[in-house]
């Protein structure tokens, strides 16, 4: 796959991947200062990005799950995220429900987490002996969560957004 990029401003820095395993690039602000806690602030990349379709381009934090409020938003198209270990939740984003789709059959012992970016349980599922569920939203606020399936001797992860 080829991925277009082109520069807006002068000063503008191209996306790097800062290791040699990195499963992603690195994506700088073209622009100084700093986001006060509660603060928000549109930070430019000075940079266009096409996009080729099937795909989708994200931004989110290297350092893990981090804290969301309602004014941080991404755009997401429908195609199935494939996570570690086999596991595929699509469509994302859901408005109502989501299939989760394993390699493996889920066993009863297996269970189904839904988990916020604050690392909370907000709904759980226990496994039913089929290779994908159904998950519904009910109940639950929009915005970005870890679909975990956690049993005896593995637990996998994949990231979906429910609109």
């Amino acid at each position: 796959m080829q991925l277009r990029i082109k520069r807006l401003t002068l000063t503008a820095k191209l996306p790097v991947r800062t290791t040699e395993h990195a499963s992603c690039f690195d994506v700088y602000a073209d622009m100084d200062g700093a986001i006060a806690p509660g603060e928000r602030l549109l930070v430019k990349t000075g940079l266009s990005v096409a996009v080729p379709p099937g795909y989708e381009v994200q931004v989110r934090s290297t350092l893990g799950c981090v804290a969301m409020s309602a004014s941080f938003q991404f755009i997401s198209t429908m195609v199935p995220v494939k996570g570690a270990d086999g596991i595929s939740v699509f469509p994302v984003p859901f408005s109502t429900q989501a299939r989760v789709v394993l390699d493996v059959p889920l066993r009863s012992s297996d269970v189904v987490d839904l988990v916020d970016p604050y690392g909370r349980v907000v709904r759980s599922w226990s496994g039913n002996g089929q290779r994908q569920m159904l998950i519904d939203r009910q109940g639950v606020a929009a915005g970005a969560y870890i679909v975990r399936v956690s049993g005896v001797d593995r637990t996998v992860i994949c990231g979906v957004v429910i609109e």
